[in-house]
Order: structure tokens, then C-alpha cells, then sequence
């Protein structure tokens, strides 16, 4: 049986790791068999201590994209009976009436939130028990495979709502304008392809220094300019900074005009928001709090006599959840192809990535593939650096 701190294989339905916590005391779980979950690169970042999470005080099991079919429900059967199929939503908030955050709606930005693959047990394994909050049942007919997108598709879903008016503006200006996306990973993928699909014919221009990663970005976008970095001359009035990258925000806002906009999709690395340069480290914060706290913010260049604005977008809420499960019941096949990568189950060693076939002799592809360091692995990283989303199939 594999049971390690990142996965867990069970033998019966009386084998799940246990539970601990004031958040989940009195809490009644819902029994859940795994069939499909997804690696992030925040799973990564959890393994290399770069994002907070219970691992380094003890065991926990990763994978925060996933979903399976009810096993037991116990007390809410009524309106999950076995077999029924649901998406596992990560997010745990307190729902305390004393959380404003909670209490408006905007349970993504509850302070106290703790989060399934990181705080808790997540999707990586057979069965799980998962607290009621964070299931969302899903029509029968509901691809297996699109279950894992559930969770981010959602959060560009809510990332578009936050700048519908922008892409409003520059859909019916100037024909020469365009959304910049800097980052052609997973996530500046999917945006990618969102925004396809629901604003078809507007220029849009992805920046990534990877080249391996153009390449993937390329094939999966091939009505996107993908490019390594971007031209001096080239500018627009939309950005989305996807990538952790601090250099990436500030390039986003040298390049963006006059006016214009950018979106804090992704958090600064820790480098840049602890940087000796004191310049660097206030500004590193800066984004950080816009995209943290969803604010929107005004930053104004007398060098370039411009004014944009920042705004920012975290996580999803329930309505963006079930938003997106409505676009991928009805688009599926417009956003499988980010998933360019398979794992037949926790300890298979094969994984077929971008049409190749890669074995790990001496470690499980899933382990493999969640190589702490990431692109920067020298074990694993041909692989890595080719996946955009990779399903793991566990059932």
C-alpha cells in the first residue's frame, strides 16, 4: 500500500488519515472515492516550504483539484446519496458572523481560511473524507476527466468578473489593442483559453522566457502570439501578471498604456518580498496586497506620464465554482486540451506528457511530476517543463 506524507492508497473504507484541528472539530466528513486529480504548482511550492501548510509538522496529503463519487455522506445522504458525483473545492473558510469576509460573500478572502492539500488532507487518493462545505455535486453526465479544471477554471472566472468593464473597453476600441498574459504556464494557459471563448477575435499576446514552455503554450493557444519577452513598441491596455515572477508585474506595468489595467492573478515569490533592496521589497508587497486582498489601486509613472490601474483576484467563491462546472459541462472540449498529460493511477511509474511516453524507474510519475523544484528540477525536468495539466486517473 502507498501511504507517504503526499498520497494515500487505502485498502478499505476504514483506512483514511485522521483529521485534527479547531477548524474541523465536530465537523461530520463525507466519504469520497477519488477518480481524477490534478498536480499545481502551489502543491510544489508546499513541498519546497515556500507556501504555508501542515507538512512540515507532520504528515498531510497533497492535491488541492480533484473530485470522485460519495461513498457515505452520514448525516447530509439525503442530499448526497451514494454514487452521486461531486468536485472537491479546497477552501475551508471559519463562516463566522463575525468574518466580514464571510459574512459579505466573499469567502475567498476569509482570513481564517485553511485549505485541503495544504492545512488538510487533500484529493491525493483513493478515498478520502472531505467536510461537507468543500463538495459541490455535479450532474451524472459530467465528464470524469474535466473535474480536476473545476477548481481552476474558477479562479479565472472570477479573475475575468473582476475586469469584465476593461475587457468591455477594449473589445469595441482600438482594433489594434490587446491583453497581455505574462506567463504560459497552467494557469496563463487557461486564462488563455477563457478568454477565447468568451471574447473570440481580440488580440492577445502571451510572454514567457521558458521555451519549452512557448512551445506547449503555442499548440494549446494557436490563436495566441506567444513570445519570449515582449517588444518595447508593443503595448496594451489589459494585462494579467499569472506568474509569480516579480519581474513580470513590473514589466506589466512598463508595457502597459496609458489608462490601462493589469490583474494580480498570482502571488510575488518570497525573494522579492523579503529583497535586501529596500525599493524592491516594498513594491514586491505592494502587489501582493492588491492580489491578496482583491484592492484595487492606482499607480501613477511621472517618468512615462501615465496612471494605470491594479487590481487583484484570489481564489474563487462558490458562484464561480458552479460557473465554471456550467462552462465545462458545455465546453469541455474546448479546455481538455491544457490537460497534456496522464497518470494511471498513485503508483504508476508511466506518464504520457505532450505525446510522449516518459517511465521513472526508480519513483512513482506522480511523485515525479511534483518534484519540489519544479522547471528547475535536474531529475524530472524535461517532463515538467512539457506538462501543462496533468490528469491523474485513480479509479
Amino acid at each position: 500500500m502507498l501511504n507517504s506524507r503526499l498520497f494515500w492508497k487505502a485498502d478499505s473504507l476504514d483506512a483514511q488519515p485522521d483529521y485534527s484541528g479547531p477548524l474541523l472539530r465536530d465537523i461530520p466528513f463525507v466519504l469520497v472515492r477519488l477518480t481524477r486529480a490534478s498536480i499545481c504548482e502551489s502543491d510544489r511550492r508546499v513541498q519546497r516550504g515556500a507556501k504555508e501548510s501542515a507538512l512540515g509538522s507532520g504528515e498531510i496529503v497533497l492535491g488541492h483539484e480533484g473530485g470522485g463519487y460519495v461513498v457515505d455522506a452520514g448525516p447530509y445522504s439525503a442530499e448526497l446519496p451514494a454514487g452521486s458525483k461531486v468536485v472537491i473545492l479546497p477552501h475551508l473558510t471559519c463562516g463566522e458572523p463575525e468574518c466580514m469576509a464571510c459574512r459579505s460573500g466573499r469567502t475567498c478572502l476569509c482570513p481564517r481560511m485553511r485549505h485541503l492539500g495544504f492545512h488538510v488532507n487533500g484529493v491525493f487518493a483513493e478515498l478520502m473524507a472531505f467536510p461537507r462545505s468543500c463538495l459541490l455535486k455535479v450532474e451524472a453526465d459530467f465528464p470524469d476527466d474535466a473535474l480536476p479544471l473545476v477548481e481552476p477554471l474558477a479562479c479565472v472566472l472570477r479573475a475575468l468578473d473582476r475586469i469584465q468593464d476593461d475587457l468591455a473597453r477594449l473589445a469595441f476600441s482600438n482594433p489594434t489593442d490587446q491583453v497581455t498574459l505574462f506567463g504560459a504556464g497552467p494557469m496563463g494557459c487557461l486564462i488563455g483559453k477563457a478568454l477565447v471563448r468568451h471574447r473570440p477575435g481580440i488580440r492577445i499576446c502571451q510572454v514567457d522566457p521558458n521555451p519549452i514552455r512557448r512551445c506547449i503554450a503555442a499548440g494549446i493557444l494557436p490563436e495566441v502570439e506567444v513570445v519570449a519577452e515582449l517588444p518595447l513598441s508593443c503595448v496594451g491596455s489589459l494585462a494579467f501578471v499569472v506568474t509569480s515572477a516579480y519581474t513580470a508585474a513590473c514589466s506589466a506595468e512598463a508595457s502597459t498604456q496609458d489608462g490601462g489595467t493589469i490583474l494580480l492573478f498570482a502571488g510575488i515569490n518570497a525573494e522579492a518580498l523579503t529583497a535586501a533592496d529596500s525599493a524592491v521589497r516594498r513594491r514586491a508587497n505592494f502587489y501582493e496586497e492588491i492580489h491578496r486582498t482583491e484592492k484595487i489601486a492606482r499607480a501613477t509613472d511621472p517618468l512615462m506620464a501615465k496612471t494605470l490601474t491594479l487590481k487583484g483576484s484570489s481564489g474563487f467563491n462558490l458562484e464561480n465554482a458552479q460557473a465554471a462546472v456550467q462552462e465545462l459541462r458545455q465546453f469541455y472540449s474546448h479546455y481538455a486540451p491544457i490537460q497534456n498529460g496522464s497518470i494511471a493511477g498513485l503508483a504508476s511509474q508511466d506518464a504520457q506528457i505532450a505525446g510522449k511516453q516518459y517511465t521513472f524507474p526508480h519513483e512513482v510519475a506522480a511523485t515525479a511530476l511534483l518534484a519540489p523544484k519544479s522547471l528547475d528540477d535536474a531529475t524530472y525536468g524535461e517532463p515538467i517543463s512539457c506538462l501543462c495539466k496533468v490528469i491523474i486517473r485513480l479509479a
